[in-house]
């Protein structure tokens, strides 16, 4: 156990049987509770949690995580994750291809290059982010995630929340008045 620099008190759990222990007791080890106090120590500010309808599957506890869980536990079954694998390994060859490019430029920065993008446009592409709005994604994913630095600017955190909100809630309502055949997706991932 330590307390980081704002004062929070924190424990790193590098045995497998000790983080086994926290995650199978909700009760002594809160997501919600962590997440708000994350909120309200770190960044100084109200924690809106599930007083504000959030559905933050990370700041959840049982049941709530569990039910969250199992509703998008179907996107990654085996089957599944071997119809991403071709596109997870064009979207790994493309990236390195940039690399290259760079490289023959100059010197490339591989955090920024590849290991800051690569799993968040693999996330957009397993949420079926257009392409066009990947660069979006990116920014609102990273600047989301960035509450958990000491660093953390509570308004970029917050219009990061508002863009997946405003985002997300209008797939929802367009895939709700326009209900699409998966099928065809699940076939086209094939291809890829």
């Amino acid at each position: 156990r330590y307390r980081d620099v704002t004062g929070v008190q924190t424990c790193a759990l590098p045995i497998y049987e000790d983080v086994i222990r926290v995650l199978r007791d909700p009760e002594m080890f809160s997501s919600y509770e962590g997440w708000k106090r994350i909120q309200t120590q770190v960044l100084g500010r109200e924690f809106l949690g599930a007083e504000n309808d959030t559905r933050n599957m990370i700041a959840t506890d049982p049941p709530d995580h569990t039910r969250l869980r199992r509703s998008v536990s179907r996107g990654f079954t085996p089957k599944m994750l071997t119809m991403w694998e071709r596109k997870i390994r064009a979207i790994t060859t493309e990236f390195l291809d940039d690399l290259t490019a760079k490289a023959d430029d100059g010197p490339v920065d591989i955090y920024q290059d590849f290991f800051a993008l690569f799993p968040v446009t693999v996330m957009a592409m397993v949420l079926g982010i257009e392409k066009e709005r990947r660069q979006d994604f990116a920014r609102w994913a990273t600047d989301v995630l960035s509450a958990l630095s000491i660093f953390a600017d509570a308004d970029t955190v917050d219009r990061a929340n508002k863009g997946l909100t405003e985002y997300f809630g209008e797939v929802v309502r367009q895939r709700m008045a326009e209900p699409r055949d998966r099928s065809e997706e699940r076939r086209v991932g094939k291809e890829c």
